[in-house]
Formats: C-alpha cells, structure tokens, sequence
C-alpha cells in the first residue's frame, strides 16, 4: 500500500475523537494499525508495524499531521532511498519505499 493511501486513512478530517489525539498524529497511527490488526495475515500486520515504528514514528512523528507535505514526503522517501537501513548500511530497497 502506498503511504499516501495510507496516510490518507489517518488524514486529519477523519472523524474522530480530537481529545485523544495527540499533535503529532502517533494516536491516529496506533489507531489505523489497530483497525488492520484482524483484517490482513499476521506477516503484513507486523510489516506495517515495523514500517510505522522503524521509518515513520523516527522520522515523521516530529511534524503535526497538517505540516507533512508531498514535498516533505518526497525528501522522507529519498532519504530512505539512499541511507534508511537501520544498521547504517545503505538505503532501502525500492520495493519497501513504494510501501512507504
């Protein structure tokens, strides 16, 4: 799944309880995963949990919901591209980046 279809279903006008999130959107990426927890086999539930808490949360739970940008989201998968290993060796392969 591609992130922006992804990140479309966590998109600020969902309609939610607005309390309980917070700035940075990690409560709206719980939920998401949540609701994808009975729906997909076990190994896509736990790509996209790694996916979330490995690349997402690290590098994107900085910025509010309504600062990510195509622009930010472009520079967030080149740099997975070129260097997003996370044992520093290199980048990901483009494969996982279209996941992204």
């Amino acid at each position: 799944m591609p992130f922006a279809i992804f990140f479309s279903s966590i998109c600020p006008s969902a309609k939610m309880n607005t309390e309980r999130i917070n700035e940075n959107g990690e409560y709206r990426l719980d939920e998401w995963l949540r609701s994808k927890r009975l729906g997909v086999k076990e190994s896509t539930f736990i790509r996209y949990r790694n996916i979330i808490e490995n690349h997402i949360k690290p590098d994107l739970g900085k910025y509010s919901i309504s600062k990510i940008s195509t622009p930010l989201m472009e520079q967030f998968v080149l740099q997975k591209l070129e260097n997003g290993r996370k044992d520093g060796k290199g980048g990901l392969p483009p494969k996982v980046c279209l996941i992204l």
